[in-house]
């Protein structure tokens, strides 16, 4: 009897196991090759026509084959070139990376990288850490401050190599590896920097044999400029500004990071090779193992496989990696339970496109119910109150002066509703978050997200390994609470105060002095120490004012790359730049000494010394808050 039942369980889970593998392959079939094409044709043509999008090109594989595949407008405008889905090249950004650590992972089969080794024995040179391993770079967890320095040029002059590039950057540390999700450039760039050191040839030239070459790849490469032969193949990139398309040029950055070329069908190739664990690259358990999960910040959000950010859209789990240069925008999505790869890029200056061609495919194909909004839980009101403020993406800089780009480059605000829901800001757009568990917050919200990084789907409030409030959310972000003297509003609303303080002061004072000058009063101040310390006070404005200047214009936004022109085509450090710090800050101390000995000796009106007093209070607060950005 016991034996009856036990071969009844057995074919009780064959049969299990058969009717999920019979409607998984049901849903593959049902999408109609036909009908993909005239659905995804629709949408990108709606895009191309919003967004005003030059060209681009798609690719989509079901169960082993090329279903649609297309390109879309003209990789030269001047010529009406026409994009070619099978030799028309795109740059692709950060979707890079998975060529990168699909590399990193044929060593490991091969013995000659362990994941949980210091990376630091692989090295010519020491991180400022002895604890971060390869799992820690393809998880994104190595703790790695962030920074833009060097990583686009657009001129060779001022491209680095590898070995430069991190050599020149090697990161602070924000957290302990391992222990906090942080979106890394320099940490893939390493890795890529590691494949050179073990494989003993250049990154480059390891990729297009080991992978590009295996996979009938021809149209793609990571070198930068593109070789000779395949220059031709190359799409311009454009930007939509003032009613005309403006063209950029070649886009140079770290290769493991993101500069790889290629065409939509080239990219077919490779999401079947891991769809279909094409041994020609890995072995089938590598497959396997580079798709699961390797870490998440918490049970509830989505997190990262062995390089793939993952996603659960609409009910199936996704492997995808978006990626951006100045130009270009691109996405991969991979879901393996259902055979599926969809391959978009495109330029034109839109990072959301790729996210949204993808979220239609699924909302057509895999529909789901809209969600049920739950009631908040009780004690929702007081436990929200907590969580008010201002979060901090920790991929940030902490070391340089791009810290104050913490304030501008993805800020999160969150806000308590009267409810206990919270109100949380992100990406130009506000979401309503529902608590479902204590500290474990639910969007409200159907579609898709702004979010470049994850559905956004879920937050969880934890705390970092040093006490502070740590917000988690889905993909490879996560975001730290501002001390108050870090907010958005403290910081801008204490510069603009000071700056207008001590510009307006400047002002009062060659006003006033002109004014004695037309009116031919020629009194002079009652004693040398005022004239001395006034003219003191207009020495610290006109080094206020020529910071500013200098700061505004190393800020201004290329309308065609969309960056600061310091970013992507630096200009050498002057002297005045070296100085200067210096220079405000041996005056904001001869301020102070002026102020105490004109309030000792009581110098000048009641009302010239107060404003002297606020003067040099603007000047003192401007210097500490400057300071605390790395601005001086």
């Amino acid at each position: 009897m016991l034996k009856v039942k036990k071969v009844m369980v057995r074919m009780l889970l064959i049969g299990l196991v058969l009717i999920f593998l019979q409607a998984s392959s049901a849903v593959a079939e049902s999408i109609n090759k036909d009908d993909i094409t005239v659905y995804l044709d629709e949408i990108i043509k709606a895009q191309i026509e919003e967004h005003n999008i030059p060209n681009s090109t798609v690719a989509v594989v079901i169960d082993g084959q090329v279903a649609f595949m297309k390109g879309y407008g003209y990789s030269d405008l001047d010529d009406l070139k026409a994009v070619d889905p099978a030799n028309t090249i795109f740059r692709v950004g950060s979707t890079s990376k998975v060529f990168t650590w699909t590399a990193v992972m044929q060593l490991v089969e091969q013995g000659k990288i362990d994941l949980k080794a210091d990376v630091n024995t692989y090295l010519d040179f020491k991180l400022n850490t002895s604890s971060v391993t390869m799992e820690h770079l393809l998880s994104h967890t190595a703790g790695f401050e962030d920074t833009i320095t060097d990583l686009f040029a657009i001129s060779e002059h001022h491209f680095l190599s590898l070995e430069e590039y991190l050599k020149k950057h090697v990161p602070a540390h924000i957290y302990p590896a391992g222990e906090v999700i942080a979106y890394s450039n320099y940490g893939t760039t390493l890795a890529g920097y590691i494949v050179e050191r073990v494989s003993g040839m250049s990154f480059e030239q390891y990729v297009d044999e080991h992978i590009l070459a295996p996979l009938g790849m021809g149209k793609s490469t990571f070198e930068q400029p593109l070789p000779v032969h395949l220059a031709p193949f190359m799409t311009k990139g454009y930007r939509y500004i003032d009613g005309e398309f403006v063209e950029g040029s070649f886009e140079l950055m770290p290769a493991p990071a993101g500069g790889l070329s290629t065409t939509a069908a080239d990219m077919a190739q490779f999401m079947l090779a891991h769809l279909q664990a094409d041994d020609r690259i890995l072995q089938p358990e590598t497959y396997k193992q580079m798709h699961r999960q390797l870490y998440s910040q918490h049970p509830y959000v989505d997190g990262i496989a062995h390089g793939f950010i993952e996603q659960r859209v609409n009910g199936q789990r996704a492997l995808a990696h978006g990626g951006s240069t100045m130009l270009f925008d691109s996405g991969m999505y991979l879901i393996p339970e259902q055979n599926i790869g969809i391959f978009y890029a495109y330029s034109g200056g839109n990072y959301l496109l790729h996210v949204e061609l993808f979220q239609a495919f699924m909302d057509q194909y895999f529909p789901v119910d809209n969600m049920v909004v739950q009631e908040s839980l009780i004690g929702a009101k007081e436990r929200a109150k907590q969580y008010v403020g201002e979060y901090h993406p920790n991929r940030r800089n902490i070391s340089t002066d791009e810290k104050i780009l913490a304030l501008v480059m993805g800020p999160m605000t969150v806000k308590a509703d009267v409810d206990g829901s919270l109100l949380v800001s992100n990406m130009m757009e506000t979401n309503r978050f529902v608590e479902i568990e204590p500290g474990i917050y639910r969007n409200t919200r159907e579609g898709m997200s702004m979010d470049p990084y994850g559905q956004f789907r879920t937050i969880v409030f934890d705390t970092t390994p040093y006490g502070e409030l740590l917000l988690v959310t889905d993909g490879v972000m996560s975001y730290t609470k501002a001390a108050w003297n870090e907010t958005t509003v403290f910081t801008l609303g204490t510069i603009l105060i000071s700056i207008m303080i001590l510009i307006g002061s400047l002002i009062y004072w060659v006003a006033a002095f002109i004014v004695r000058k037309v009116k031919g009063n020629n009194t002079q101040e009652t004693t040398r120490l005022a004239v001395i310390g006034r003219l003191v006070a207009i020495a610290f404005a006109v080094l206020v004012l020529a910071f500013l200047l200098s700061f505004l214009a190393g800020s201004e936004m290329d309308p065609v790359y969309q960056l600061p022109v310091s970013a992507f085509d630096p200009a050498p450090t002057s002297l005045l730049d070296l100085i200067r710090p210096i220079m405000l800050v041996v005056i904001g101390i001869a301020l102070i000494g002026f102020m105490v000995l004109i309030w000792f000796k009581k110098q000048g009106s009641l009302g010239a010394r107060i404003h002297y007093t606020v003067f040099t209070g603007a000047a003192i607060l401007l210097i500490w808050v400057l300071n605390n950005w790395n601005l001086l």
